[in-house]
Order: C-alpha cells, then sequence, then structure tokens
C-alpha cells in the first residue's frame, strides 16, 4: 500500500474515532496532517474543531480519546503518533485575529 493511501486510511479511522468518542454533532471539522515531527518520527497531527467550548472534553476525556484513536490505527497497523489539538469557539480569534491563551 502506498503512502498516500495510508494516510488517507488513517484519516478515515481518525475521524470515525473522534466522531464516535466526541460525538459528531459537538465536531465542526477535524484536519488530519500526516508529517513528520520535530525528531523525523511520522506522525499524524489532528486538529479537532469543536463546534462550542462547552463540548470540549476534559483532561480525562482526551486521554481516552487518545487511547482511541491509538487504537484505531493499530488496527490498521499504523504506529504513528497523534498529536491532538482540540480547539473551540473560545480559543479561537477574536476581531483582533489574536488567539485567545488557554
Amino acid at each position: 500500500m502506498n503512502q498516500v493511501a495510508k494516510d488517507a486510511l488513517a484519516e478515515k479511522a481518525i475521524k470515525s474515532a473522534v466522531g464516535k468518542f466526541l460525538g459528531e454533532a459537538n465536531v465542526r471539522k477535524i484536519i488530519v496532517d500526516a508529517v513528520d515531527d520535530y525528531s523525523g518520527e511520522p506522525s499524524l497531527y489532528v486538529n479537532i474543531y469543536m463546534r462550542n467550548s462547552d463540548a470540549t472534553p476534559s483532561i480525562v476525556q482526551r486521554s481516552e480519546l487518545r487511547d482511541a484513536l491509538r487504537e484505531a490505527l493499530a488496527e490498521l497497523e499504523d504506529d504513528r503518533f497523534t498529536y491532538i489539538t482540540i480547539l473551540s469557539s473560545y480559543w479561537e480569534g477574536e476581531s483582533n485575529g489574536e488567539r485567545k491563551s488557554a
């Protein structure tokens, strides 16, 4: 299987797992980037955009989400590490274009 097909399968599995875990109605969009991390290891950067800040998962839920993504990727025999960022309207830019700090 070529890398493009592997990345597409990983993205599909990630989006499905995130939708099931966080609820599809709570997620506005998911962006998955397959790139090497800071040490040169193949990785998956997952940006999850929530519809509102009330649906943002707790620290415990984020840990459980990371485990769910690892399990979904393991089923594909994909051992890339996932870097997860969760954003909501609270953190997105204000009118002056600056991002709020968490």
